[in-house]
């Protein structure tokens, strides 16, 4: 890796590998040196996502290819449970239950029960055979059973909060056939432990430190004592509520570090988030009761083509009743509706769009909302969380993945959440009441705040390579049909009302491209000599055939919406511009050749 988070040589990636390449779990040394990073370049690299260097490779992942899935150390963990996390569970389950199951593993009882609802719901509810206990897992080796209708005991939830690091977690079996299930729960929700906590309990737990000693004489070493200092860990936290407010704040609207709640991930921001807008909904009396009536489901809006495990978290998972607007609704027709039989609680927007890049009118939408009485939530991942853009002032919250480019390094997951302090509709008071629940590992925490803090400078720079390459090589070439970029499109005077000033703001670093012909977008991705897998936002440049990752048991759904199967993107990196123009000219002369 170079000095910026780049990847040198990435044609010499091999199928499998983690990206970044490097040690994918920390080991006991580097746990003690947490507290020191500052003295540390490299002090724990876990790559989240993977190299997938062909197009065949892509499609074999899709299609869950053994010749592919068995080759791979990791995987973006939402889509890829970590093999350690696996071992975890294992080791745990063994302690207790029959090893016919598998079990997925969360931070929070929360949580835990969230999961085991989902897995009630999947399974016939007349059967009796399959039952769903909540094992929680104890730093010292005992473990408590919930059964499946019982609730958490109190007596759990009313003991002292352990040492930090050495907090609970909680285990829910479920059947091995029921695998896609819970898979999808981890995927959609992400809920899950990360990699860190599960190898630093693997590590360090004295659960797992009982060997037995072969003789009187050699008794084993104990393991090293390991603690964490709260007031580190709360520094990091509010390090990263003070690089985020400043990022978001404008003369108009002040951002204080206290709107901002932090999350492991950013799909369980949007869960946090939309799970209290639920509750706010169900506690609110009708303004025509009627005892005869079922109780109202909480409706949710998705304007535009939104990430796919935001749409199936809140309907699958969150509940929510759902209705789909395309980019290409007008507002007037999305008014007309209000005006009629729809009602909505909830409307999320992407700004800009991934991976096509639309900008929606988000001024439009709140006036809406203030309207219709529902709130209005943007996801500004693709935008760059404040450094590029700020929907903030025209929206009840923004939630972004902070995995992205707030840390760049694909080296940690996370997620943030951040309320208007001047949103109309007295929502903020409520929200602002919400608690982040000891979720996020101590160890992610001090990595993404050391990512975080020169990320507005790294998303500009980002952006202005993207844009050089849009402009320089992508638009005018012969293979390729359309380019999708902030800059040059149909929506780009809705994406400069709200670009920093021009001296500042950049059109972000993701490109999508559609090209002529099927064949050429794989003999551009085959031939690009850069890191390919999937996620965005990395220090270094990253391909991937989104469509194939994204959207495989969904191809003619999405198409729909314009994302067609080939569709490569792009997520430009640091590189200096010679070495990118040098690799995309090279895949573009590739496409060029293809006469298939």
């Amino acid at each position: 890796m170079g000095e910026k988070g780049i990847i040198e040589h990435p044609e010499l990636l091999k199928l499998g590998e983690p990206l970044p390449p490097g040690n994918p779990h920390v080991s006991r040394s580097q746990v003690n040196s947490l507290l020191f990073i500052e003295q540390t370049d490299h002090f724990f690299t876990q790559g989240i996502s993977v190299h997938l260097p062909t197009w065949e490779d892509t499609l074999g992942w899709a299609k869950r290819d053994p010749r592919v899935v068995d080759t791979m150390k990791t995987g973006y963990p939402r889509f890829f449970i970590p093999r350690v996390i696996e071992r975890l569970a294992d080791r745990l389950l063994e302690h207790f239950t029959r090893k016919d199951k598998h079990a997925l593993i969360v931070s929070t009882g929360h949580h835990a029960l969230m999961c085991r609802q989902f897995f009630r719901q999947k399974v016939d509810p007349n059967s009796s055979k399959v039952t769903f206990p909540i094992l929680i897992a104890h730093w010292d080796g005992t473990i408590t059973p919930v059964r499946e209708h019982e609730h958490l005991p109190i007596t759990i939830k009313a003991q002292p909060l352990p040492p930090l690091g050495q907090e609970d977690i909680f285990l829910v079996p479920y059947p091995v056939d029921m695998f896609p299930s819970a898979k999808s729960f981890w995927q959609h929700t992400g809920f899950g432990i990360s990699s860190r906590r599960a190898t630093y309990w693997m590590e360090c737990a004295p659960f797992f430190q009982s060997t037995p000693p072969t003789s009187s004489d050699h008794l084993p070493e104990p393991p090293t004592p390991i603690t964490f200092d709260e007031t580190t860990t709360t520094a990091a936290l509010s390090l990263l509520r003070t690089h985020l407010a400043k990022s978001y704040s404008t003369p108009f609207l002040p951002v204080s570090p206290s709107d901002i709640f932090l999350y492991p991930t950013g799909m369980s921001s949007i869960a946090a988030l939309s799970t209290a807008i639920k509750s706010l909904v169900l506690s609110t009396p009708s303004s025509t009761p009627n005892p005869s009536d079922p109780p109202r489901i909480p409706s949710v809006a998705l304007f535009g083509f939104l990430y796919v495990d935001t749409l199936k978290l809140l309907s699958s998972l969150l509940g929510f009743s759902l209705h789909l607007f395309p980019y290409s609704t007008p507002l007037s027709s999305l008014s007309e509706s209000l005006e009629g039989d729809l009602q909505i609680d909830l409307l999320v927007t992407e700004f800009p769009g991934n991976p096509l890049m639309q900008s929606p009118d988000v001024s439009g939408l709140y006036k809406l909302s203030r309207r219709y009485g529902f709130a209005l939530v943007v996801d500004d991942t693709v935008g760059g969380t404040g450094a590029n853009v700020n929907v903030l002032g025209k929206c009840d919250a923004v939630v972004s993945s902070m995995t992205k480019m707030v840390s760049g390094g694909c080296d940690v997951m996370g997620g943030c959440l951040v309320l208007n302090p001047r949103a109309e509709g007295g929502r903020y008071k409520v929200l602002k009441e919400m608690e982040e629940e000891r979720a996020w590992f101590l160890a992610d925490i001090a990595v993404m705040e050391r990512n975080s803090r020169n990320f507005v400078h790294r998303v500009r720079k980002a952006s202005a390579n993207a844009e050089w390459l849009v402009h320089n090589l992508l638009r005018p070439h012969t293979s390729v049909q359309e380019v999708y970029y902030p800059k040059g499109s149909p929506t780009e005077d809705i994406y400069e009302q709200f670009r920093s000033p021009e001296e500042e703001g950049g059109y972000g670093f993701l490109v999508s491209i559609k090209f002529l012909t099927p064949a050429k977008a794989r003999a551009f991705y085959d031939a690009m000599a850069v890191a390919k897998g999937p996620s965005l936002g990395t220090n270094f440049t990253l391909c991937c055939a989104y469509t194939l990752l994204a959207h495989y048991r969904e191809l003619e759904w999405a198409a729909e919406f314009g994302v067609v199967e080939d569709l490569v993107r792009i997520s430009v990196g640091l590189e200096d511009k010679e070495w990118l123009g040098e690799r995309v000219s090279r895949a573009l002369k590739a496409a060029g050749e293809c006469d298939e």
